[in-house]
């Protein structure tokens, strides 16, 4: 996803970056200095429209990837995964269940802490690139987010 793809042209709303037939909102690019939950980011991406990026390909992984690099210092990016409704089993916002482990990064999921990491979030790994995945605290943890809807199409006349 490249400066060059955002904006209304190729479908996106200004401020979208265009990747295949999805365009994606990066929350840091509005500003870098807000941060949210995990309920609030995809409250976020549904006012807008949308919802939290579902990372469902290998295309799609690496875009991510190149696009959240200039953050290497953050702590990461809020995605639409989570297993809130079943402790292990980790399901994407759009009801599919994540069979892919070799995205998690070391150890993740861990579900560690006292109150319990259920929400998934995406960071910039320069040692591994491909396990870019962990999991955080929903209601505690303050990070930026992706938002993900398809591609508008114009009108037909």
């Amino acid at each position: 996803i490249s400066e060059a793809t955002t904006g209304s042209c190729g479908g996106c709303l200004p401020g979208w970056a265009l990747f295949n037939s999805s365009c994606y909102f990066f929350s840091y690019i509005e500003s870098s200095t807000v941060k949210k939950n995990w309920h609030e980011s995809r409250e976020d991406c549904i006012r807008r429209g949308s919802d939290l990026v579902v990372i469902d390909n290998q295309e799609e992984q690496v875009a991510k990837k190149s696009s959240n690099s200039s953050k290497k210092k953050e702590n990461g990016f809020w995605i639409g995964i989570t297993d809130m409704e079943n402790e292990g089993t980790w399901v994407w916002i759009n009801n599919v269940t994540e069979v892919e482990q070799r995205y998690w990064m070391d150890g993740e999921p861990n579900n560690a802490g006292n109150v319990g990491e259920h929400c998934g979030a995406t960071v910039h790994s320069p040692f591994n690139p491909w396990k870019t995945r962990y999991d955080g605290k929903c209601d505690f943890q303050q990070l930026h987010w992706i938002c993900e809807m398809m591609l508008l199409s114009p009108l037909l006349l």
